[in-house]
């Protein structure tokens, strides 16, 4: 009898660890971004960025005159694209009309695409500027992640935000296109312009296409800003990650206490095995 109690108990615990895992991959992926971004504000807190502000002009001026060069992240050469990509992030990316937060690393590369958003190679830095154009890559959900899953629901006029070296710009969606992964001409520079675009495979679960989302500088009042954002953390708060925690939190407790009694109930049959009770 005590032997069944304790397979049945060990088949639920399994059961339970088994749905509760995408939940904790979930808590996990949101806790590792979370520092990624905490980071960028603790090094802005600290430096100006003027080194890194006078880099990326500099960089951004002199890719007017280098071509294109643009290679697709997810296609057949997608790992030779990037060299010597660093991994820290320079910046991160606010899309509160899917309420998303997701840092920015130098470089579309496999691992960079597994923890946020990428700079696709041969285009220019998001620091902004005439004449610039930075395409930001990024999966439609990847391990439990959402990151660009619900980018369908923005539509033209919608404002995005590039939080980078410390300063924070606006972009105003005026354009989505679906394209072919070999169409790199879409990615190259619009003259006089500087223009954001975010870049990730289409339809959801496919390669075939790749979604363009693509955004023109803009000015916003600081009012509306400030509204959009408190908009976002609420949402975000609320309809997912507190229920997320919440699942996690009470999964675990329950986890425990179960190990508890699952080892008490152990302990309580290799001790009746030992000394059997006198008949």
């Amino acid at each position: 009898m005590m032997l069944k109690k304790i397979i049945g108990m060990t088949i639920f615990l399994v059961g339970l660890c088994i749905l509760l895992y995408p939940q904790w991959i979930i808590f996990y992926n949101d806790f590792k971004r979370d520092r990624a971004i905490a980071s960028y504000y603790e090094q802005a807190a600290v430096s100006k960025f003027a080194v890194e502000k006078e880099s990326a002009s500099i960089l951004n001026a002199e890719m007017e005159n280098w071509g294109d060069g643009q290679i697709d992240p997810f296609g057949e050469y997608k790992a030779d694209q990037q060299g010597e990509a660093g991994d820290e992030i320079i910046g991160y990316l606010e899309l509160p009309k899917i309420g998303e937060n997701l840092p920015i690393y130098m470089g579309a590369t496999d691992d960079h695409l597994s923890k946020g958003i990428g700079i696709i190679q041969g285009t220019s830095l998001p620091y902004g500027g005439v004449n610039t154009h930075s395409v930001l890559a990024g999966h439609r959900g990847y391990k439990y992640s959402r990151f660009l899953r619900n980018i369908d629901d923005m539509v033209t006029g919608d404002i995005f935000f590039v939080h980078i070296y410390g300063e924070k710009h606006a972009y105003k969606v005026y354009e989505k296109e679906t394209i072919l992964p070999t169409q790199t001409d879409k990615l190259d520079l619009i003259p006089d312009k500087d223009i954001i675009t975010l870049l990730t495979c289409h339809p959801y679960g496919s390669s075939t296409y790749r979604l363009l989302v693509k955004g023109e500088r803009t000015t916003v009042e600081k009012e509306k800003i400030k509204k959009e954002n408190q908009y976002f953390d609420k949402a975000a708060f609320f309809q997912y990650r507190l229920m997320n925690r919440a699942i996690v939190v009470i999964g675990t407790i329950m986890i425990a206490a179960i190990f508890i009694a699952f080892f008490r109930l152990i302990f309580t049959f290799i001790k009746e095995r030992k000394n059997p009770p006198l008949s």
